[in-house]
């Protein structure tokens, strides 16, 4: 599972698309409150997630949809989402597309047809999870549950990397930058945080400034 591109509409329609590298490593950079700690959680409300975790401020105020294209080996998933009503934190409701090679909607052709528990069966199985259900004896504190992706947000999604990293190519200079770093392999992403970047090649890093 890679993750293809992310959206957002504003409310009178207007997109902003963020396109990734699905064969390399993307390397997100910007200035402080510029969005960087809110693409995580986009990505997480696009993946099943009910709650709407983005922080107050301008992508609350301004967004009115936000969606994910994510890349499997033998097809494209796009997810779609409304923000939460107003005064609500929450949003279950979801726009579903498959196909082999998609691209985002225009504004108009934004509309619900399905749920996030839909869309939580659908990412799991792709991803390789097989249906599964543990029982918890009444007795114990924890709930029954069944294993899906959204248990493997912790793992695949940091809140905040702050590294000193240099990297030397014609993307230019960077060094001790706080940032944000995304590996498009979904699985592979709590690897990249650990590394050290010297001299990578243009056709494997690519830089996004947000």
């Amino acid at each position: 599972m890679k993750i293809k591109s992310i959206h957002v509409y504003s409310h009178d329609g207007q997109r902003r698309d963020l396109k990734f590298k699905v064969d390399g490593l993307n390397v997100i950079t910007g200035r402080s409150s510029t969005g960087k700690s809110a693409l995580s959680e986009i990505i997480e409300y696009c993946m099943g997630r009910s709650t709407f975790n983005v922080p107050e401020g301008i992508i609350r105020d301004k967004v009115s949809w936000f969606a994910v294209i994510y890349q499997y080996p033998h097809e494209q998933v796009l997810i779609a989402k409304p923000t939460p009503r107003a005064g609500a934190t929450s949003c279950g409701t979801v726009m579903l597309r498959r196909g082999s090679e998609l691209a985002a909607p225009a504004f108009e052709d934004l509309l619900i047809n399905t749920d996030d528990d839909s869309v939580v069966a659908l990412l799991s199985r792709l991803l390789g999870i097989p249906d599964n259900h543990t029982d918890v004896a009444i007795e114990h504190s924890r709930e029954s549950y069944d294993a899906n992706i959204k248990h493997t947000f912790t793992t695949y999604f940091k809140s905040r990397v702050s590294l000193p990293i240099r990297i030397n190519s014609s993307i230019g200079k960077m060094k001790h930058f706080s940032h944000r770093l995304f590996a498009t392999h979904y699985r592979f992403f709590w690897a990249f945080p650990l590394m050290t970047a010297t001299n990578l090649s243009t056709s494997y890093v690519q830089r996004n400034e947000i």
